[in-house]
Formats: structure tokens, C-alpha cells, sequence
């Protein structure tokens, strides 16, 4: 399933997509923020066959949900209105972070290089719904104890 990873914020929006399997997510170039933001995604989703979007929910690390998460929650449901595909939400925390240290780590953390970042904390946002989704199908697999299973 082709998935479109977003990571929103007040300038641009990170994007990332995944591979033809729908297993790994890649980073894609930025896109500014904006009025057009919403259509311009619109068209990226049909031309790229998008199954599904998953946008970031930037819930601050205290668990509350500030005016970024408001403005999230808003771009989604003005996106889910444009598209035919479903538009889920998806917890952002740490993202940046994140991807911050992956960059660190590649040595290529630079100043003033802050869409790399957004592209990438999509992407680290997009693999961590991919692989939460995937142990959700593995739990539906395993036994739980009322069939006979290890645990009965």
C-alpha cells in the first residue's frame, strides 16, 4: 500500500512516501506551507496513487495538545476533503528529534538545513506507523489463550 507520510508546520511540510512494498518510508523534498499546501497535496496523492496519508500530530511531550496540534488536526480534515483516499493522524513527538540525531550521526546536520529535518521526521513518523501497524496484523495472528494457544 502506497502511504504518504506529512509532517506539518507553519513554513513547510515534510513529506515522506513509502516503497513500493509499503515497508519502508523514504524522505521526499519539502513543500511550503500555505493556502495551496492542501491542493498541491491533493495532486501529489492521485499522480502517486496514494493509498493513504498520514499526517503529524505534533502533541507536545507533557501529552497536551497545543495550537500546532489544532492546526494539524485542521489540515488534515481540509485534505480529507480533497482526497479519495482515507487521512489518519499519527503522534509526532520526538520526530525531530529524531531525525536531528540521525543526521548527527550521518554527519550531515547542518545550520539553516531545517527541511532535511522536516523531510526526515516524516519519514521517521511514517516507519513508526508502518511498524506499529504491522505488529497490530502480527497480534490479530497470535494466539491469545482462549484457543488452546501457550498461554491456555
Amino acid at each position: 500500500m502506497a502511504m504518504l507520510g506529512i509532517d506539518p508546520g507553519e513554513r513547510r511540510l515534510g513529506l515522506a512516501v513509502t516503497d513500493e512494498l509499503g515497508l519502508m518510508a523514504h524522505p521526499r523534498p519539502i513543500m511550503p506551507s500555505g493556502p495551496q499546501a492542501v491542493e498541491q497535496i491533493a495532486a501529489l496523492v492521485a499522480r502517486e496513487k496514494i493509498e493513504q496519508v498520514v499526517v503529524g500530530l505534533p502533541i507536545r511531550t507533557t501529552g497536551v495538545e497545543g495550537p500546532e496540534a489544532q492546526a494539524a488536526r485542521q489540515f488534515a480534515a481540509d485534505l480529507a476533503e480533497q482526497v479519495a483516499c482515507p487521512v489518519v493522524m499519527w503522534d509526532e513527538r520526538l520526530t525531530t528529534v529524531q531525525a536531528k540525531s540521525m543526521l548527527r550521526e550521518q554527519g550531515r546536520l547542518q545550520a539553516g538545513r531545517k527541511g532535511g529535518i522536516d523531510s526526515l521526521a516524516a519519514a521517521v513518523m511514517l516507519q513508526a506507523y508502518l511498524d506499529r501497524s504491522r505488529r497490530r496484523d502480527q497480534d490479530k495472528t497470535v494466539p491469545d489463550g482462549k484457543d488452546g494457544g501457550i498461554n491456555g
